[in-house]
């Protein structure tokens, strides 16, 4: 079984999967993506009002690839992958 690519982008935003409703403090936006020292591709995050965040890609991919997290797309509407 092959697996979805996932591209990671600044702007993007997700939200937890099981959320009944659309709101704007339980986002998480994409801010940037680089690579560290390392060469490892690290995201960098934040929550709504929140502290600025990383993990590494792989982290963020894994909870997409699993539903943990979802897309929101446009003017609130959450979508599948």
């Amino acid at each position: 079984m092959s697996h979805p690519t996932i591209v990671l982008a600044p702007g993007q935003r997700y939200s937890s999967a099981d959320a009944t409703t659309w709101r704007t403090e339980q986002q998480l936006t994409i801010l940037q993506v680089e690579r560290n020292a390392d060469g490892d591709l690290v995201i960098s995050y934040r929550m709504s009002g929140g502290p600025l965040m990383t993990a590494g890609a792989s982290q963020l991919e894994r909870a997409i690839a699993t539903g943990e997290i979802v897309p929101v797309f446009g003017a609130g509407k959450l979508v599948q992958c």
